[in-house]
């Protein structure tokens, strides 16, 4: 979680949790990486936070983000 994957807000590598925290409502499919993360909701929202070092997030930054970021609508 060095680089925010886990989307909570957090960076800490050292964070243990017990049950899932919850990032986002209404979630159809995730995607995780080592360093960065995705979600789709049910309503076709794309979601992408962590990791950005090469604009992999897909904001149009190189900026981290430790919470979800919503990238676009109506993803299938």
């Amino acid at each position: 979680n060095t680089n925010g994957q886990l989307g909570d807000g957090t960076t800490s590598q050292w964070v243990i949790r017990s049950i899932p925290a919850k990032i986002l409502d209404n979630v159809k499919s995730v995607s995780l990486g080592n360093s960065h993360s995705a979600a789709i909701t049910k309503d076709g929202d794309l979601y992408t936070w962590g990791f950005n070092d090469c604009g992999q997030l897909g904001n149009g930054t190189t900026t981290d983000s430790y919470t979800p970021i919503k990238i676009m609508d109506n993803v299938k």
